[in-house]
């Protein structure tokens, strides 16, 4: 079996994340298995089957403070900065790889156990250091022929904007969408920086200890495709805001009825996000 390495030349999280679809629908896993890593710029990136106004505090989607995105897998939001390291399995699929992490997120929590950072996996299939305290989360997706989990780990991520990020808001949100779990949350950095230096040094170190030696070649045409999927989905508000946007959202005596991100007011239809960004901060 071929071991093949990809790291990202972008922080660019709406390319990161058409990537991994790229990668899952046209990489050949037959024969190959593959390791992506990236490092994104600030944004937080929701579960495939999340309400974003659920999630996300409204004061973020009003004045658009962090970007938001939206992955194809399921599973709850989180939070991505330069402090946080993303990483993704792509192999072949596979029916005892389905809802089952021992061969991509266990293989992190051998990894860094290997470095000297005493870690689990956990029921939950996120990786939980000796004291409890969360330090990745993983999903996962499945083609017709392969299977890709993907997850993250804190390493130096700023957790008060996190916390902010996800803070809840104030409004009654009645919805058949998946919430997330909040967990307690560490950074490897607070105890592990004399084991590992630096972020990218965590990087390399993980490409070395799961043995994925052969480099993976950008070409032209692959950056190409990636590009046109960022630009054509990850990077619209249908995807990002208005799936899975189905329910209703109560504001005082205010209720409004959210079908596919859209809501009737005064038999005019309108989309749910231009309405938040055009509210006054103090409503929030």
């Amino acid at each position: 079996m071929n071991r093949i390495s990809i790291i990202s030349p972008s922080a660019n999280p709406y390319f990161n994340l058409a990537a991994e679809e790229y990668f899952i629908r046209n990489l050949d896993t037959a024969e190959t298995d593959f390791f992506f890593s990236y490092v994104n710029e600030p944004c937080l990136v929701l579960g495939k089957n999340q309400h974003a106004y659920n999630e996300v505090h409204w004061s973020i989607i009003q004045n658009r403070q962090l970007k938001i995105a939206r992955r194809i897998s399921g599973g709850g939001t989180v939070y991505h900065d330069q402090g946080n390291l993303n990483f993704c399995f792509i192999s072949s699929l596979s029916r005892n790889k389905i809802n089952h992490y021992t061969h991509s997120t266990g293989l992190i929590a051998e990894a860094l156990v290997a470095m000297g950072i005493p870690c689990s996996m956990n029921e939950r299939n996120a990786i939980v250091l000796e004291n409890g305290n969360k330090i990745t989360g993983s999903a996962q997706f499945t083609s017709r022929t392969s299977i890709l989990s993907h997850g993250t780990i804190l390493y130096n991520a700023d957790l008060v904007a996190l916390q902010k990020g996800l803070a809840f808001n104030s409004a009654k949100i009645v919805t058949k969408s998946s919430p997330s779990v909040r967990s307690q949350v560490e950074n490897l950095s607070e105890n592990y920086s004399n084991i590992i230096p630096d972020l990218k040094a965590l990087e390399n170190q993980l490409h070395v200890n799961l043995d994925y030696s052969m480099e993976f070649k950008w070409e032209e045409d692959v950056l190409h495709a990636i590009e046109k999927l960022q630009k054509e989905k990850y990077e619209t508000p249908e995807w990002i805001m208005d799936k899975a946007a189905n329910g209703t959202i109560q504001w005082g005596d205010l209720l409004y009825k959210i079908e596919e991100g859209f809501v009737e007011i005064n038999g005019e239809k309108k989309r749910f996000a231009e309405i938040i960004e055009s509210m006054n901060q103090g409503l929030l």
